[in-house]
């Protein structure tokens, strides 16, 4: 492998992150030190930050990441958990009959812990990909069990 200096790994890793549609308008900044990018500055949603790392993680020659990025809503959307809550409880009555009555969430400082039962793996994964696109969470703990059959 051919080593890679920090000033090319920055460029490298700065046009994978500015190559990211999801990532348009967020503000992230980038610091390389021995092949260790961190990604520092603030996104609006848990996922974006989830797309920052996979980003710089396609980028040759990265050693490591170390990501302080927080999440800090933009505009409008929800920012107190009561309103996090509210908003997946809509998300939630909008899948019935899959997740209504199956699945609880518990919202703390903007983190989403979901709990319950459901039929199907792809069941499972939806809700917490859903769930990270939403306005206001910073992350998603998934705790939900897939039903034996």
């Amino acid at each position: 492998m051919v080593k890679v200096s920090d000033a090319q790994l920055h460029r490298l890793a700065q046009a994978e992150l500015d190559w990211e549609p999801g990532l348009i308008g967020q503000k992230i900044g980038l610091l390389v030190s021995d092949g260790v990018v961190t990604l520092c500055g603030w996104v609006d949603s848990g996922e974006k930050k989830r797309v920052a790392e996979a980003a710089v993680k396609r980028v040759s020659g990265v050693l490591a990441i170390a990501e302080e990025l927080g999440v800090r809503c933009a505009g409008p959307t929800p920012g107190h958990d009561t309103d996090i809550a509210r908003a997946i409880a809509r998300y939630l009555r909008s899948q019935t009959p899959v997740l209504e009555g199956t699945v609880v969430v518990l919202v703390e400082a903007g983190w989403a812990t979901l709990e319950g039962e459901v039929e199907l793996p792809s069941h499972r994964m939806s809700v917490e990909k859903d769930l990270r696109q939403l306005g206001g969470v910073r992350g998603v703990t998934n705790l939900i069990a897939v039903k034996a059959k």
